[in-house]
C-alpha cells in the first residue's frame, strides 16, 4: 500500500512538470523537449534532482533558458519540492496560489522574469521553512505583506526592480536570522523601520531608489555584522548617525542623492574594513578630519562631491594606498592641491572641479606628481583660480588618461608640446583660461 502511495505521488510529480512543460510556449533550445518526456523517469529529466530514497523531486532548476511561458497551478502538486528555482527567463502571468501552499519550499528563485500581480496578504501561512525568497526584476506590485514574518527562517528577502509600494512593514524586524534584505528599485515610502535594527545577523540593507523619508535610524548602526549598506536616491533627512563606528565589518556604504545634513562623524572614517563609500549630492557641510593619523587601508572608491563641504583637502585621504575613485568635486574646498596626490598610484578617476582650490607654485607642481598615478583614466580641475601655467610634466601623466578637464583655472602660458604624450585622449577643455601661443 506504501509502496502504491509512492507510485501514485511519482506520477503527480510527473504529471505537474509535464503541465510546466505544456505552459512554455517558447523553449528556443528546446530543452524541455529534448530533456522532458516519458519514456525516462524524471529524476533524469535535465534540471530536475529527486530524493534517492522516494524518487520525490525535491528540486527544480530551470533558471537562465529563456523560456517564455505562464506558471501552472499544477506546479503546487509537487509536495517534496525544497528548491525550486525559474529565474532568468520569460515567465509571465501571476504566481499560482497553490506556490505558497507548498509547506516543503526552502527557496523559491523567480527573479528576472516578466511575472507580475500582489503577494498574497497571508504570505508565509504554509511556507514556515521558507530560508530565500527571490523575486527580484518582475513587476509585482501592491504592499509587502508584513506576514513575511512568519517565514522566520527567511535568510534572504529580495524583491528588488519591482513596483512594492506602500511603506516597509516593521514585522520584518521580527526575522531575526534574515542575513539580506533587497527591496532597492520599488515605490516605497514612509520611513526606514527602526525594528530593522533586530536584524542582528543582517550583512546587507539595499534600499535605495525608493522614496523612503524621514532620517537614518540609529539602530541599524548596532547591526555589527552589517557589510552593505546601500540608502541612496530617497528622500532621507537628518543627519549621519554617529554610532557608526559600531559597523566593524562595513565594507559598502552609501547615503547620496538624498537630503542629509550636517558634519560627517568622524567615526566614519575609523571603519577600517571601509572599501566604498558614496556620500554625494547631500547637504552635509563643515570640515572632514585632516588628521594624517586616519586610516582606511581598504578604501577604493570615495564620493563626497555635491555637499558644502569647507577647508582643505584632508591629508588622510593620500594615505589610502588602494583609492581608484575620488570625487571631491562640487564643494568648497580651498588651499592649494597637495603634491601627494601621486601616493594614490591605483588612482583611475579624480574629481575635483568647481571649487576654491588654487596651485601651491606657479607650474602646477601637483600635476606633475600626478605622473605617479599610471592608471588615471580621468580628472578635472575645471572651475578652480588655480592660476599658474602648465608644466611640462603634463606629458608623463598616465598613457591611459581619456578625460582631462582644466578650463576656467585662470592658466596663462602656452599648451606644452608633452600634452601630445597623452595619445589616448578623448576629451579635453582648457577653455576659459589664459594661454598663448
Amino acid at each position: 500500500m506504501i509502496a502504491s502511495a509512492n507510485t501514485t505521488s511519482i506520477t503527480t510529480d510527473q504529471q505537474a512538470l509535464l503541465s510546466l512543460k505544456g505552459h512554455v510556449t517558447d523553449d528556443p533550445a528546446n530543452f524541455l523537449a529534448r530533456n522532458w518526456n516519458t519514456s525516462s523517469s524524471v529524476c533524469n529529466w535535465t534540471g530536475v534532482t529527486c530524493d534517492v530514497r522516494t524518487h520525490r523531486v525535491t528540486a527544480l532548476n530551470i533558471s537562465g533558458l529563456n523560456l517564455t511561458g505562464t506558471i501552472p497551478s499544477e506546479l503546487g502538486n509537487l509536495s517534496s519540492l525544497q528548491t525550486l528555482d525559474l529565474s532568468i527567463n520569460w515567465f509571465s502571468g501571476s504566481i499560482p496560489a497553490s506556490i505558497f501552499n507548498m509547506s516543503s519550499l526552502l527557496s523559491i528563485r523567480f527573479s528576472n522574469n516578466t511575472l507580475f500581480g500582489e503577494l498574497p496578504p497571508n504570505f508565509c501561512n504554509h511556507l514556515s521553512n521558507l530560508e530565500s525568497l527571490f523575486l527580484k526584476s518582475n513587476m509585482f506590485h501592491g504592499k509587502i505583506p508584513s506576514t513575511l514574518s512568519n517565514c522566520k527562517r527567511l535568510r534572504n528577502i529580495s524583491l528588488s526592480l519591482n513596483d512594492f509600494s506602500g511603506t516597509i512593514p516593521k514585522e520584518i524586524g521580527n526575522v531575526t536570522k534574515l542575513i539580506g534584505l533587497y527591496l532597492r528599485g520599488n515605490q516605497l515610502q514612509g520611513e526606514i523601520p527602526e525594528e530593522l535594527g533586530n536584524l542582528a545577523e543582517l550583512e546587507e540593507l539595499w534600499l535605495q531608489n525608493n522614496f523612503l523619508t524621514g532620517t537614518i535610524p540609529s539602530s541599524i548602526f548596532n547591526l555589527s555584522s552589517l557589510s552593505n549598506l546601500d540608502l541612496s536616491v530617497n528622500n532621507l533627512t537628518g543627519e549621519i548617525p554617529h554610532e557608526i563606528d559600531n559597523l566593524h565589518n562595513m565594507e559598502w556604504m552609501a547615503f547620496s542623492f538624498n537630503k542629509v545634513v550636517g558634519v560627517v562623524p568622524t567615526t566614519i572614517f575609523n571603519v577600517s574594513t571601509l572599501k566604498s563609500l558614496y556620500l554625494h549630492s547631500n547637504s552635509l557641510s563643515g570640515r572632514l578630519p585632516s588628521s594624517a593619523d586616519v586610516r582606511l587601508p581598504n578604501l577604493k572608491e570615495l564620493h563626497l562631491w555635491g555637499n558644502n563641504f569647507i577647508g582643505t583637502i584632508p591629508s588622510f585621504i593620500f594615505n589610502a594606498s588602494k583609492l581608484s575613485e575620488l570625487g571631491l568635486q562640487k564643494n568648497s574646498f580651498s588651499g592649494s592641491i597637495p603634491n601627494t596626490f601621486g601616493n594614490l598610484r591605483n588612482l583611475k578617476w579624480l574629481g575635483l572641479n568647481d571649487n576654491y582650490l588654487t596651485s601651491s607654485t606657479p607650474e602646477l607642481s601637483s600635476l606633475s606628481s600626478l605622473s605617479n598615478c599610471k592608471y588615471l583614466e580621468y580628472f578635472s580641475f575645471s572651475n578652480n583660480p588655480l592660476g599658474g601655467i602648465l608644466p611640462r610634466a603634463i606629458g608623463n601623466l598616465s598613457q591611459s588618461m581619456e578625460d582631462f578637464w582644466m578650463d576656467n583655472c585662470n592658466i596663462s602660458g602656452s599648451i606644452p608640446e608633452e600634452i601630445n604624450n597623452l595619445t589616448n585622449l578623448i576629451a579635453i577643455n582648457l577653455g576659459g583660461n589664459k594661454l598663448n601661443g
